[in-house]
């Protein structure tokens, strides 16, 4: 847990040394400026250095990657996309092994892979968080303990399709709604789970107003309570995931504490409900943000009935950071201050606490 408790250090380091984040540095032509706050940047370069530079231990998944290179390697481009492997499988998503495949004309080192892809999830993240977040010490650790930052050390490539849809999200408020279709698709390619991601996409089209946020908790509430069945239902006509997953084939975590989160999560959301202004349509993405955190809600407890469907809500984990964040807008200039110090010192301790589980002991790889 050291090195985690090290880079909370140096966050609050770089908090203040760049006077609260204030600090910015422009770059570029006089055409074309890049304009970066300095410690937004740090924060994930330095997130990304620990993600890359983690040892097999580190994520249970984390080994089975670090061979991929090797095995993909050996595969011809003439059977690639026709299935004939010579019996090695490495993933069923075609994205993700061209992907593969590329990377290993230049080494087949299997840590190249895990790099590369730390570097692909961070900079978007990266860039979802410059692009909507204000209070960016709170946003950044929140990143950390429920932004899926932790799970990318398990479950890498769906991370990196989450930091696919990320991207598609932006482009989706700025209304350029193919951009965001492809980004989704390409994310699909790497994890199909990512097709649950076109939701966002309706949301958009959704009025604002209480009664359909009334539906759509209700809504929530039904597929928490009676979620597993509908899931066992559907995966019936799929039967790869049928085989794969639900009646105790995966390990269901147990709940304990992260039942607090979900009070709170609940408790932001009803809370904005009732303090937005909904007849202002700029405020039509905090609607937004607010289904997406009840979806991820949702789906957490159904997981805890149907093993690995829980894997699904990593999607909209992001949305968190969000939500805690439009959370403080609720109060008055001063409790806001009180409201976002306290969040930020929560998701640290949180954060520390849960890299203190087994799969995530950190040892570098040298």
């Amino acid at each position: 847990m050291t090195v985690y408790l090290c880079l909370i250090i140096w966050i609050l380091i770089v908090w203040g040394t760049t006077r609260g984040g204030r600090i910015f540095v422009v770059s570029g032509s006089d055409k074309y400026h890049i304009r970066t706050n300095l410690f937004l940047a740090a924060v994930f370069f330095s997130s990304f250095l620990l993600m890359a530079a983690r040892g097999e231990s580190v994520g249970t998944d984390t080994a089975v990657y670090l061979t991929h290179l090797s095995e993909i390697a050996q595969l011809k481009w003439e059977t690639f996309f026709s299935g004939g492997w010579d019996g090695q499988f490495c993933t069923s998503e075609k994205g993700f092994m061209v992907f593969e495949k590329i990377l290993s004309y230049f080494t087949e080192k299997g840590q190249f892979l895990l790099v590369v892809c730390a570097a692909i999830y961070t900079g978007c993240m990266y860039r979802f968080l410059k692009h909507f977040s204000n209070h960016i010490l709170t946003a950044t650790v929140s990143f950390l303990c429920v932004g899926s930052y932790m799970l990318a050390m398990n479950v890498m490539r769906q991370c990196v399709a989450v930091g696919f849809c990320c991207i598609a999200w932006i482009h989706l408020q700025n209304k350029q709604h193919k951009k965001a279709a492809l980004w989704i698709l390409l994310a699909c390619t790497f994890h199909r789970s990512s097709i649950i991601f076109f939701v966002t996409m309706l949301l958009k089209k959704i009025p604002v107003n209480r009664t359909l946020f009334a539906a759509a908790a209700a809504a929530a509430a039904v597929f928490s309570a009676w979620g597993s069945r509908i899931v066992y239902w559907v995966i019936s006509f799929v039967p790869v995931y049928a085989a794969r997953y639900g009646r105790g084939r995966w390990e269901i975590s147990t709940a304990n504490g992260i039942k607090i989160l979900w009070f709170i999560i609940a408790l932001l959301i009803i809370v904005l409900a009732f303090t937005t202004d909904w007849k202002n349509r700029e405020n039509h993405i905090i609607f937004e943000i607010m289904l997406c955190s009840m979806a991820y809600l949702a789906i957490n407890i159904v997981g805890q009935s149907f093993d690995g469907f829980d894997r699904l809500a990593i999607f909209f984990q992001p949305f968190l950071i969000l939500l805690f964040e439009e959370g403080g807008k609720c109060f008055e200039r001063k409790t806001s201050r009180v409201y976002y110090m306290g969040v930020t010192v929560c998701m640290a301790l949180l954060f520390l606490r849960l890299s203190s589980t087994a799969q995530y002991q950190y040892t570098p790889f040298w």
